[in-house]
């Protein structure tokens, strides 16, 4: 019982300072955002996945799957041109679901890159594409 009580309690915690940093984001209008360049080759899936969960820049060979750091800390997950998932500067990882069983599907391809990310860490926060794209997370889009 106490696992599930310290599970839930993380979970508030997260969504709390989440809630925080977006209120301060709006609140104070913040100037954009400068973008870190990708460095290196062009990667594969799972290396564009390691290189959001440590904060840098990356993109795979297609262009299809996209890590965007900023010099704010927060660093964004793009499949395509959609915002899938966002690394907060405390390196909480936020997924969207957009996936068939949370009524998101967007294509068979962004739904292997959020079940990537999915798997991508231990405690990843999973949000349904509602909640998602109503939360200031969703927001920017730097292309």
């Amino acid at each position: 019982m106490n696992a599930l009580l310290q599970s839930t309690l993380d979970i508030c915690l997260t969504v709390f300072t989440l809630t925080v940093e977006a209120i301060n984001a709006i609140l104070y209008k913040e100037s954009r955002r400068k973008i870190m360049p990708a460095i290196g080759p062009r990667r594969t899936n799972d290396g564009v996945l390691d290189a959001w969960r440590n904060g840098v820049s990356a993109r795979n060979h297609s262009l299809s799957l996209k890590s965007v750091a900023y010099d704010d800390g927060f660093t964004d997950l793009y499949s395509y041109e959609l915002k899938i998932g966002s690394r907060t500067p405390a390196g909480v990882l936020v997924v969207a679901n957009y996936t068939a069983p949370a009524n998101g599907f967007r294509s068979m391809t962004t739904s292997q890159h959020v079940c990537l990310a999915k798997d991508t860490s231990d405690n990843p926060v999973i949000m349904n594409p509602l909640v998602w794209e109503s939360s200031p997370l969703s927001d920017e889009i730097p292309f």
